[in-house]
Formats: C-alpha cells, structure tokens, sequence
C-alpha cells in the first residue's frame, strides 16, 4: 500500500467516525386543509342525517320531537332540522347563531359547551359554471349563552284568535265553505273531489284552528296533483299542521302523533326524505303566508296608531281679499 493509499484509508475512517448521521426524512405534517376537514365534517353530517331519518320513523315519540324542532327552525334547511333534532339531545332549540352573532349580542358562550353542526351554502364556481357546494358551520343555542339577553329569542308569537284564523286561511288556494253534509268529529275537512274546505258552522276555535290548519295542508299538497286522495296523505298533513300549530303556541291535541304508518317503518332514508321534505314545504309555506299576513296588519295597525297620535294641522281662513273680489 502506498503512502498515498494509507493517507486515504486513515481518511476515509475517520470522516466516517465523525461524520453525521444521515437526516431523517421530513415527517408528514400532521394538518390538514381546510378543504379536507370540511370534507370530512360533512361526511359525518350526512352520516347524522341518515340517522335521523331513522330514527324518526322508529316511533312516534321521536317523530313528533323532531315536528316540534321544525316548529322553531322552519327557516332551516330539512338537512339541517335533522342535524339540529340530533344534537339537541331532546331539547328544543330556542335561537340559534355562531359564535361572532352572539359576540355582536353582546354575550359570551359557556365554557364546554358544544357548537351544533350545520350545512350553510357556499357557492363556487368550476370552469365558469355556477355550482353550490356546502360548509359545516358552528351554531349555538341560547342555553349555551353565559348571559342571555334581556330581550327574549326569540319572541312569543302572541295574536287574537280571529288574525290567527284570518291568517291561515289567507292565500289558501281553495275555496272555503260551510259545511251542510255531518263532517263527524272532524271541524274541517278537505274536499279533493270538488277541490274545496268544509268547516262546520259553530265550532270552537280551539278545535276549528288546527283543522283547518290540516284541510288546508291538503290543499298545499294537492293544488299541482291531477289526482288526489286524502288517506294517501294523511299523515303528511297532519305533520305539516302540527308544525304550524305548534308554531303559534296553539293546542296541538287533536294533531297528536299517535303511530308512524307501516310504509315509514321500512323506508331508506332517501325516502325519508323525500316524505319528510314534502312536510316541511309545506309547512312552510302555509306558516310563510300566515307571516306575511300577519306582518301586513301589524304595519298598518303601526301606521294607523302614528296617524292617531300626530297633531292635527289646522289651516285658518286667509284674511286676504281674493283680487277679483277687490274689483
């Protein structure tokens, strides 16, 4: 071995003593985008959703708490009732808002409580077409509030029975007509042969409000149908007026869910649904022209009551001559 060789060897020993050892590869980081965990999120809201579907037509205890959920939460999506309905834990919701809307409020969220999870709208576009996709949001009930408000949230929908029933008939799209025929125990009743509500003449409101909430969701069900039957959709529209009953603080007793039809028991929750999203149309939509009705009177009852209350302007007779009659 030559003496250049050795230099070499002793070299090549002791760099690989002292040389480092060879670096890790960089871990995977362990965050995830914001895409991903909203992907994920809303997996787990679908999941939710299926389940509920489920779990409402299992018995009629379930159903009827999810009814009343509607009954504060109309202006939400069905999806997102069947979100709220799971993670109210068979409480009722009373007002709900994200975090930043209840700071505006003025108040603060308790320390633990849970956020519920719900699917808000955000529109988004792919090669110039408009598309709609959806974000899991975190909202807050009022019980979750550290200090509620003074002011009540929502408020009591407190109106004289006459507005209420002058509401709900107002905008419906068939006639309404003294019956001459025995309804039976029935206070209204829908007509699908001669498209038509029949009340008996003499009735209480108590029981008159929620039958004609009922014939009338008949109405709503059956004004685009070329063939019509009452007992098909008996049980969607007597979902449909206990939600809107219920909404206005009336007695929901003869609107009672007493069983969950046989058909309900096997449907996926596709056809859940579906059922269920007829309902809640239309509810919606009778509660919809009961709120613009209402709305209505109260802006002129506002304006009537200001026009009381302003000083009358009296105007004196000019003493000034006419110019013809100083001829």
């Amino acid at each position: 071995m030559t003496e250049f060789e050795n230099i070499f060897e002793e070299a090549n020993k002791k760099n690989a003593k002292e040389a480092p050892p060879p670096k890790a590869a960089p871990a995977a980081t362990e965050k995830k985008s914001f895409a991903e965990v909203q992907r994920e999120k809303r997996a787990m809201c679908y999941e939710m959703i299926d389940e509920a579907c489920g779990s409402i037509v299992a018995n009629k205890e379930n159903m009827q708490q999810f009814l009343d959920v509607q009954s504060r939460c109309e202006n939400y999506s069905l999806n997102n009732n069947f979100l709220i309905y799971m993670q109210m834990d068979g409480k009722l919701p009373t007002r709900l808002m994200d975090f930043d809307g209840w700071k505006k409020a003025g108040c603060s969220i308790k320390k633990g409580e849970e956020s519920i999870w719900i699917l808000e709208p955000s529109p988004y576009t792919v090669d110039g077409e408009q598309r709609m996709g959806y974000n899991v949001k975190n909202v807050f009930d009022i019980s979750s509030v550290a200090e509620p408000p003074a002011s009540e949230f929502p408020k009591k929908l407190q109106y004289e029975d006459n507005k209420l029933l002058a509401a709900l008939v107002d905008g419906c799209p068939v006639p309404i007509q003294k019956s001459n025929a025995d309804l039976g125990n029935e206070a209204a009743v829908y007509d699908a042969k001669n498209r038509v509500i029949l009340y008996k003449q003499g009735t209480e409101f108590g029981k008159l409000f929620p039958a004609v909430a009922k014939a009338r969701a008949h109405a709503e069900m059956a004004k685009d149908a070329a063939h019509y039957r009452n007992d098909d959709h008996e049980f969607q529209a007597r979902c449909a007026a206990y939600i809107v009953v219920k909404k206005y603080g009336k007695d929901t007793s003869d609107l009672t869910i007493h069983a969950i039809p046989n058909k309900y028991t096997t449907l996926e929750p596709e056809d859940v649904k579906t059922e269920m999203g007829v309902v809640h149309t239309t509810a919606k939509t009778v509660s919809g022209t009961m709120r613009n009705f209402l709305e209505k009177g109260k802006e002129q009852t506002q304006e009537q009551a200001k026009a009381a209350d302003e000083p009358k302007t009296v105007v004196p007779p000019s003493n000034k001559t006419h110019p013809r009659e100083a001829r």
